[in-house]
């Protein structure tokens, strides 16, 4: 299953999908529409499901059997059916072949015995109605990260946390709650263990042990663990990974050829500011103000 993709899925669901349909490999693949088709690794299949091909980001995608504005775009998630993964396995092995996507699984698709699995049809419970029904997000780049951060947030998510019914839990993390000695916070999540003092802090996600300083403003960023920002800064747009200080009076996202001097841009405009290893022997944390 792919590492870098966000998504809720029941794999109970494709268990029964794949065990059902007899199929060697079942391939998760999501309807997206043709004019957005081109980024993603495509599926070939028949009317039946059955796999044909892969094809990777190709200019003219081919439509989905009975749908044809959409393609079938490959979520980098596999089923095998045990005997057939070992089969394929020792074959490609034999053969000189190394690669997953280029040697074991066009070999499979020969034999006629790959299925895609339609995501499109899953549902999970408690998925409010402003919500995207299926989300499916690629999170393999900065800007595409930054996005799905985003969506997060907001009176109605794409993507809301809050749902009883199919909880998302955080990481068992032992510290105090976040304490905002004073703060404006608006439409923002923020971690545990943070102090908030005199800062502003608009459509953000921080997390946890994130100390702020007074005066400071940030909008629109992701601030990551262990980050002290220092009394003054303005940030827009930034991502600022661990164990980053920031001085006061630093002013990051507001003057595109400036920040590209000092940091790493992407296409659509974010600031990172990279992980600063090893940690600093003093790293910011709820103890230290």
């Amino acid at each position: 299953f792919g590492a870098d993709h966000i998504y809720r899925m029941n794999v109970r669901e494709m268990v029964q999908f794949h065990m059902q349909s007899g199929a060697e490999v079942s391939v998760a693949a999501l309807p997206v529409p043709l004019s957005q088709a081109s980024s993603f690794g495509i599926i070939d299949a028949d009317e039946d499901g059955v796999i044909r091909g892969f094809l990777e980001k190709p200019g003219r995608p081919p439509a989905m059997p009975g749908r044809p504005g959409f393609a079938y775009v490959s979520m980098g998630n596999y089923l095998f059916s045990t005997q057939a993964l070992m089969d394929a396995l020792h074959r490609c092995k034999a053969e000189g072949g190394s690669d997953f996507g280029h040697h074991v699984l066009p070999r499979l698709v020969e034999r006629g015995r790959v299925h895609a699995y339609d995501f499109g049809t899953h549902r999970v419970p408690g998925v409010k109605p402003y919500e995207k029904a299926v989300y499916w997000r690629d999170v393999g780049t900065l800007d595409s990260y930054y996005q799905a951060q985003m969506e997060l947030l907001g009176k109605e998510p794409s993507f809301d946390l809050f749902n009883p019914a199919w909880p998302i839990f955080s990481s068992n993390y032992q510290g105090p709650v976040t304490h905002f000695v004073e703060a404006g916070i608006e439409d923002s999540l923020i971690g545990s263990s943070c102090v908030i003092d005199g800062a502003r802090i608009r459509h953000s996600v921080v997390r946890r042990e994130v100390v702020m300083e007074p005066g400071v403003e940030v909008e629109d960023c992701i601030i990551m663990d262990n980050v002290r920002i220092g009394r003054g800064t303005r940030l827009r747009r930034v991502i600022v990974d661990r164990f980053n200080i920031i001085p006061a009076g630093t002013t990051i996202g507001f003057h595109t050829e400036h920040d590209r001097a000092r940091f790493h841009v992407t296409e659509s405009g974010i600031v990172v500011l990279p992980e600063v290893l090893p940690p600093p022997k003093e790293s910011p944390s709820y103890a230290s103000r």
